[in-house]
C-alpha cells in the first residue's frame, strides 16, 4: 500500500483524523499498518499493531522515517533526501572530469522527490541532461559547452 503524509495545525484534528482514516479503511476490509507521528499525543491514538516500529533509523544520531520515499527528521519535523544511492565517480565529484551522459541521467535519476520540494536542482538538472542528449551517445562524455551550464548547480551542493 501507499504511504499517506499529512499535516495538521492541532493534536486534536490529527487524532479525529487518524481515527476516521483508520474506520473508512476497516469499512472497506483493509488494515492499517506502519503509522507513526512526531506527535506522543497522536501515538497513542494509533493501536498498537498499526504503529511503524521497524523504519526508524538513526543517521547522525537524528531519528528519521522512511515516508514516500524521503527522509523525515521526526523531531525536527524537517524533510530530507537520501543521496546514498547518487553513485558519481570520484574523479567528477572532484571536478576533474564531466560525467558521461550515462553518468549524469544516473545521478539525476537517483533524487527522488515525488513532492517537487527539489525541483529548483532537478529541473536545471534535466535542462543540461537534455542538452547533453543531444550531442550523441550516453557514454561519450559531456561537450565541454555543457560545463558552464554545469557550473551553475554548484551552489545547490
Amino acid at each position: 500500500m501507499d504511504d499517506y503524509l499529512q499535516s495538521f495545525h492541532s493534536v486534536t484534528e490529527a487524532q479525529q483524523t487518524v481515527k476516521a482514516v483508520d474506520y473508512v479503511h476497516k469499512q472497506a476490509g483493509f488494515v492499517l499498518s506502519g503509522s507513526t507521528s512526531n506527535e506522543e499525543k497522536t501515538i497513542e491514538e494509533i493501536t498498537t499493531e498499526h504503529k511503524q516500529h521497524d523504519a526508524t533509523v538513526s543517521l547522525g544520531g537524528k531519528e528519521t522515517e522512511k515516508t514516500l520515499g524521503l527522509l523525515w527528521h521526526v523531531q525536527s519535523d524537517h524533510i530530507g533526501f537520501n543521496t546514498h544511492n547518487m553513485k558519481m565517480p570520484a574523479d567528477v565529484k572532484e571536478k576533474q572530469r564531466l560525467p558521461t551522459k550515462r553518468e549524469a541521467l544516473s545521478i539525476i535519476m537517483a533524487l527522488f522527490d515525488p513532492l517537487g520540494i527539489i525541483s529548483p536542482v532537478t529541473t536545471p538538472a534535466k535542462r543540461i541532461f537534455q542538452d547533453m542528449a543531444l550531442q550523441g551517445g550516453l557514454g561519450r562524455p559531456s561537450a565541454h559547452g555543457i560545463k558552464r551550464k554545469m557550473g551553475r548547480l554548484d551552489y545547490f551542493t
